[in-house]
């Protein structure tokens, strides 16, 4: 009997009413790419685009490890809801991005507190919103949540 692949994929679709921070990562591999999207179909839509042959994700991974991105067995991916509010929903990618960069910044120092370092291959820059309370706070929940799954 061939056993079924089971993916729990929630809301983690809907891109009209959310905007996402999502994780992307291979244990087997010690990698992680974090992104952020609107995108109509949430980051069920956004990863496909990442596993495409042209996708960021893919061409990072290849590059990186010199191996297609077919032999990875691990490979998961995270979604965290950033909620319906314009700042986050809106073609302006900025308060999104606040929240990519600070929880990429906050995996960088988690990962070096870890017996097996792991890589992180995506890359934003700060902006304006860095600095913001609660996109401090915001992305600090979202590093902690992954740190505990990671971990676990």
């Amino acid at each position: 009997m061939i056993p079924p692949i089971v993916s729990f994929i929630g809301n983690s679709f809907n891109g009209n009413s959310f905007a996402f921070i999502y994780i992307i990562y291979t244990k087997e591999f010690n990698l992680i790419y974090i992104g952020q999207t609107n995108e109509r179909c949430g980051t069920i839509g956004r990863l496909s685009s990442h596993l495409s042959q042209s996708g960021t994700f893919r061409n990072h991974f290849e590059r990186i490890t010199g191996y297609p991105l077919e032999v990875v067995k691990d490979l998961k991916i995270l979604s965290f809801n950033l909620g319906g509010t314009k700042q986050f929903t809106s073609t302006d990618t900025t308060y999104r991005e606040g929240v990519e960069y600070l929880v990429q910044k906050f995996l960088h120092e988690f990962s070096a507190k870890l017996p097996t370092y792991y890589r992180v291959i995506s890359f934003t820059r700060p902006n304006s919103t860095t600095s913001l309370k609660y996109i401090k706070k915001l992305a600090r929940e979202i590093a902690s949540n992954f740190e505990n799954i990671y971990t676990s």
